[in-house]
């Protein structure tokens, strides 16, 4: 998930042409939203981590040819975005959850390594 300042780099967000005002408003409605698609995530993620290519299950903005869009949704990242008619019937993502958008979204999974014993035997 990007940082408010990673958004502000990248340019054109769907917060970048709103006022203060309009700001608040849009933060108060999404926070009843956003308990909503948590709940959605909370109930589905183990299942979802199971499946085959699935590296992350989130909350973010909908994503349409790499620009975000003003829709929150449950962003499934995944290894290798292939088209559904190349996977298996294991591997195939729900295009919505408990009636919330779901977003694919092609992600490497990073894991942290363990740290050395600097030179401890």
């Amino acid at each position: 998930m990007m940082t408010v300042e990673a958004k502000q780099r990248e340019g054109d967000t769907v917060w970048s042409s709103l006022t203060t005002e309009e700001v608040k408003a849009k933060v108060l409605s999404e926070s009843e939203e956003r308990k909503k698609l948590k709940e959605v995530q909370k109930h589905h993620v183990k299942d979802l981590l199971k499946k085959p290519n699935v590296t992350s299950v989130d909350i973010d903005y909908k994503r349409i040819n790499g620009k975000e869009v003003d829709q929150l949704a449950i962003v499934i990242g995944v290894r290798k975005k292939k088209p559904e008619s190349q996977l298996n019937k294991d591997e195939i993502l729900p295009k919505k959850l408990d009636d919330c958008v779901v977003d694919v979204i092609e992600q490497v999974a990073t894991y942290a390594k363990k740290p050395s014993k600097l030179g401890r035997t």
